[in-house]
């Protein structure tokens, strides 16, 4: 799980992993939500690993109101995340990046 510590210009977003305190950077794209600093962002961590096989930037992300997607959302899931917004967990599916 990673922290939004700042929101930079051109969706740079400066994340804090919660397990080792690492700060990483990113950029994002977030379609029918907002987050800000201080949200939560439950995301693959191979994600921002620059030597994963998959990545690249922006990641794209849209609300998914596919009912199934929760269940297979975790940590592990390279094209589901979710966002903890003001106390409420909002499931995001991967469309680009």
């Amino acid at each position: 799980m990673f922290e939004i510590v700042d929101i930079q210009k051109f969706g740079n977003y400066v994340l804090k992993n919660t397990k080792t305190q690492q700060i990483t950077s990113s950029v994002f794209q977030f379609f029918g939500v907002k987050p800000s600093i201080g949200d939560k962002l439950l995301l693959f961590d191979e994600l921002l690993n620059k030597q994963f096989k998959n990545y690249t930037q922006p990641y794209s992300f849209e609300i998914s109101k596919n009912q199934f997607d929760e269940a297979k959302q975790t940590e592990n899931e390279e094209d589901l995340a979710a966002l903890v917004h003001d106390n409420q967990k909002i499931l995001l599916k991967r469309i680009y990046g």
